[in-house]
């Protein structure tokens, strides 16, 4: 049997939703693991580059607690920036899906070692083209080896909890801690928030990633992986899928060297009306993975994504 045909790959019990209560099993923050991340995100706080945005963001949050709460509170400016280079904005103020997608229509992202989530606006826009994507040889390789089973909205939380685990040589801190997850689970019900979700040949998710959509673009919120270039693997079959649903492109938020090794650009927000305005055709609701694509003979500079050619038999 083909790993494509192989229907072993679905989440276990203890991370599918409750039909009947609506919940979604995410796991309870101790008390001693919430002081540790309060401690943890205090000391991140102080670092130089953050330190001089500190009043602003302890304003922005005292009013967004004592302010009253409006059924459609106005979303900050994106270039309305505090000091520093976190690129704050504002705080979120509503956690009603739309108002949460009209953000990311805007171009900013949500982040928070603490609640309330702040609204982070990148000076510049991170953006991938699809035929800019950049598939090394070596990854190329693996993917003709159809190794592992791809999949969309199959284990959203599944997903999120690896995004959150800690990496390694890293602090051990991360904005998903369990209130975000249930918020990004909101936006999932939602059908805001899209996962993609990389399945090896036990039925064991080993990488994957989240994001939104937002008009022409993907966003791209974070992403992990537990077997060597799971994350890449993720990426390329995102992609190869806004490729054909004629999204303009994917937004990868913050410039890092991996993603620049993607492909990935920096867009000024002036400089994003020349590559915009496509209309997506992507499927409402939950996403399919289309298992008919060649993800290890694509050329993206040649055009889409081909079909492998028993697809087409």
């Amino acid at each position: 049997m083909s790993l494509v045909d192989n229907p072993m790959c679905y989440p276990p019990r203890s991370r599918v939703r409750d039909h009947a209560s609506g919940h979604w099993p995410v796991p309870k923050e101790t008390w001693p693991s919430r002081l540790a991340r309060y401690a943890l995100a205090g000391a991140y706080a102080l670092k130089p580059s953050y330190i001089a945005s500190l009043p602003g963001v302890a304003l922005m949050t005292a009013g967004a607690l004592a302010g009253r709460r409006t059924e459609n509170p106005p979303l900050p400016d994106p270039e309305d920036r505090l000091p520093g280079k976190e690129c704050i904005v504002g705080v979120l103020k509503s956690t009603d899906p739309q108002h949460m997608a009209d953000g990311f229509r805007r171009g900013m992202h949500l982040s928070g070692h603490v609640m309330p989530p702040k609204w982070l606006s990148p000076r510049d826009r991170c953006i991938l083209l699809p035929k800019k994507l950049h598939i090394e040889k070596n990854l190329a390789r693996l993917l003709r080896k159809d190794r592992y089973r791809l999949t969309f909205d199959r284990d959203p939380l599944g997903v999120l909890l690896g995004c959150a685990a800690p990496r390694e040589r890293r602090l051990p801190l991360t904005w998903l801690h369990p209130p975000m997850i249930e918020l990004m689970l909101k936006l999932y019900d939602a059908h805001v928030m899209h996962s993609l979700e990389v399945w090896d040949e036990n039925g064991d998710l080993v990488g994957g990633l989240f994001g939104y959509v937002a008009n022409d673009l993907f966003m791209v919120e974070s992403q992990f992986h537990t077997v060597r270039d799971t994350s890449k693997i993720a990426v390329v079959g995102l992609v190869a899928h806004l490729d054909h649903w004629d999204f303009t492109g994917t937004d990868g938020g913050f410039m890092t060297p991996y993603l620049q090794r993607f492909g990935f650009q920096a867009f000024t927000r002036g400089g994003m009306a020349a590559i915009q305005g496509r209309k997506p055709v992507a499927p409402w609701g939950r996403w399919r993975f289309d298992d008919g694509l060649d993800l290890g003979h694509w050329n993206p500079a040649e055009g889409p994504c081909p079909r492998k050619p028993s697809a087409d038999a």
